[in-house]
């Protein structure tokens, strides 16, 4: 949106703001790659993550793996600790916070969590099913627990 003013203020070109919607574009891809990879290397390894020097060999070994599937965006060290801290999110909402959203009934702490984590409300909801249908869970208490953020007036106001 900004881009799309700096155009009617003179100030970028179409050309610009392709170039800033296609670098958009190849980073979302190149995160969902790397998300996909580093969480299934964090489910095997997860020792000794918390290290600087493991999760830059981490990276570099990525990298390798990524090029080798012919994907060439170059992986920026921030892009790489984005992902590295919303699996580790993850992590906590699935070990921590959803078993005391489910125990409790609390699902304003599954909103607060939601609106304060960064996390992507439709792929939290798509973890939790998958965490429902591992643990063979009664599928009606996640939707109680959805249901709630309705009834609390919260339908739609979910953060962009």
């Amino acid at each position: 949106m900004k881009d799309l003013d700096n155009i009617q203020n003179g100030e970028a070109s179409y050309k610009e703001v392709i170039a800033d919607l296609k670098t958009l574009t190849d980073e979302e891809i190149l995160y969902d790659e790397i998300h996909s990879v580093l969480k299934e290397r964090l489910r095997s390894f997860y020792t000794g993550f918390e290290m600087k020097e493991t999760r830059s060999q981490l990276r570099a070994d990525i990298a390798r793996e990524l090029e080798g599937r012919g994907i060439k965006i170059k992986m920026s060290g921030r892009l790489f600790q984005k992902v590295y801290l919303d699996l580790r999110k993850e992590a906590v909402y699935l070990s921590q916070i959803l078993p005391q959203v489910i125990q409790n009934a609390d699902s304003a702490l599954r909103e607060d969590f939601l609106l304060n984590s960064g996390l992507d409300r439709f792929y939290i909801e798509s973890v939790e099913q998958k965490f429902f249908e591992e643990k063979g869970m009664d599928q009606s208490v996640l939707a109680t627990i959805r249901e709630d953020r309705k009834a609390q007036g919260n339908g739609g106001g979910e953060r962009i």
